[in-house]
């Protein structure tokens, strides 16, 4: 029996956020708004296949078969890939000489994560995100993403993105527990739609007839707002780097 309370959903489901403490963590941010956990393809990919639901970036998405869905995320991946030969070295150069302004001290580019190395891993669909490849995606795809731990029951204060400007942002649900590492999408669910019913397709999606908010404006919804607060009072900072 398909079960809510698993550590990875099932294909097709969309949960209530049965673990007490995530559903807590949400109901006390926005009390009047119900977030959920989307289903995500664990092929290794699921960061992107996360992003491709949160992000809407099909008008017909949920519409599509498993496969093409699948796709859909492995063309985001390929996406960040086609951006590495200009953009990966003065990112982090710019990460670095960030980091040397912070700290006032002096960073050796020998911290820059190798290029070689990381298009290897891009490139290979099966190959799981760490915070480089994540820091990365964000910056090419203009997303900012906050992630929950699932089993510390917090925020995760090591990456939410550099493009402080975008009019996009997501929530991810990181689930490392039971030897686990997989990514899912948090979303918000708005009810039953009605026929006809109009609705913004570069954020809301329906699924089984009901519509569902995927991305969010960090300027008009309170959900952001409230995790913006939260993520600056845990982690103490507006961004993370990784180098």
């Amino acid at each position: 029996m398909s079960s809510c309370n698993a550590d990875t959903l099932e294909r097709g489901l969309v949960c209530d956020l049965s673990k007490p403490c995530v559903s807590e963590f949400f109901k006390q941010m926005t009390p009047k708004l119900t977030v959920v956990r989307h289903w995500a393809n664990g092929d290794g990919s699921c960061f992107f296949h996360s992003l491709a639901t949160s992000l809407c970036t099909a008008k017909n998405f949920h519409r599509m078969t498993y496969e093409t869905q699948r796709k859909e995320g492995h063309k985001l991946r390929k996406k960040v890939l086609d951006a590495m030969a200009l953009e990966w070295e003065p990112f982090w150069e710019a990460q670095r000489l960030l980091l040397e302004r912070k700290f006032n001290e002096k960073i050796s580019r020998n911290m820059i994560p190798e290029f070689n190395e990381f298009r290897s891993k891009i490139s290979n669909t099966s190959e799981m995100s760490d915070q480089y490849i994540i820091m990365f995606a964000l910056h090419v795809l203009k997303v900012r993403v906050f992630f929950y731990d699932r089993s510390r029951c917090s925020l995760f204060c090591g990456v939410t993105g550099t493009s402080q400007n975008t009019s996009k942002v997501a929530i991810i649900l990181w689930c490392n527990t039971s030897g686990n590492l997989h990514f899912e999408p948090l979303v918000q669910r708005k009810g039953p739609i009605r026929r006809g019913e109009k609705y913004n397709s570069d954020r809301c999606f329906v699924y089984r007839g009901t519509l569902y908010q995927g991305n969010f404006d960090s300027k008009k919804d309170k959900i952001i707002q409230q995790l913006q607060k939260n993520y600056l009072s845990t982690c103490g900072t507006e961004w993370t780097s990784v180098i």
